[in-house]
């Protein structure tokens, strides 16, 4: 069990890359494993409303997903706002909000006001791929769209049914929902999953329900390998985290 987490601190951080994908880098993308299982999703209905994207402006890569936890906090990865270019953490003001975004529509926007990362004192990128503990950030929004689209609480993770949704590189103007995945080892904060995420959708929610509730159980946030095979990686955030 141990060996198998070891893999984490080396793994691969699925940072968002240009929005072009060719048919041969589709057949490279990691995080796809055997049948490709994700489902495009173009209802825009709750649950799915209440997920988006992350587009940061000037840094050269584009976005990742978040997903709204209350009307106007928006859960998502911390290493989608380091600039590799300034080699700084981006402005607040250089980064949008789009809820239930799909083929260039969306049903709410929000610049944000602000953002939080899992530690004030996070460096830069390569802290984050030394512990992906760390690799989260809470967006707060100028504008409180989750009261129009719905929000997600945040919900104890159980068992290892899981779903995940998120907007993948290849298919980078439409949600796509894994339906039905699971969680294939667990070491409390970090989690493998084998759900099918690729580049873009890290800061997908995992998914859980509670009864008749759905909500948010982890955060995607990487693509690691064991045993010469990839693996999905998400985290829990710790307690406090969300207030």
């Amino acid at each position: 069990m141990r060996a198998m987490f070891r893999a984490v601190a080396v793994a691969m951080l699925l940072i968002v890359a240009a929005q072009g994908v060719s048919a041969a880098e589709k057949l490279r993308l990691k995080g796809i494993r055997g049948t490709d299982d994700r489902k495009l999703e173009r209802t825009q209905k709750f649950p799915w409303s209440a997920i988006g994207r992350v587009n940061v402006r000037g840094r050269g890569v584009g976005f990742c997903t978040g997903t709204l936890i209350a009307p106007s906090t928006v859960l998502t990865a911390a290493h989608c706002f380091w600039n590799k270019r300034t080699r700084r953490w981006a402005n607040p003001s250089s980064i949008d909000y789009l809820a239930a975004y799909s083929l260039s529509r969306y049903l709410a926007h929000s610049k944000v006001k602000s953002y939080r990362l899992s530690d004030p004192d996070l460096p830069n990128l390569a802290a984050i791929k030394k512990d992906l503990r760390k690799d989260w950030a809470i967006l707060e929004l100028e504008k409180p769209v989750g009261d129009k689209v719905g929000f997600l609480p945040m919900i104890a993770l159980k068992g290892t049914e899981i779903a995940q949704a998120g907007y993948s590189k290849d298919k980078p103007h439409v949600l796509t929902v894994n339906e039905t995945c699971s969680i294939t080892g667990r070491r409390d904060p970090m989690l493998h999953h084998d759900c099918d995420a690729t580049f873009g959708d890290s800061g997908s929610p995992i998914l859980v329900r509670d009864g008749d509730k759905i909500g948010v159980g982890a955060l995607n946030v990487a693509v690691g390998s064991r045993n010469g095979k990839s693996v999905g990686i998400a985290i829990l955030l710790p307690k406090g985290a969300v207030k």
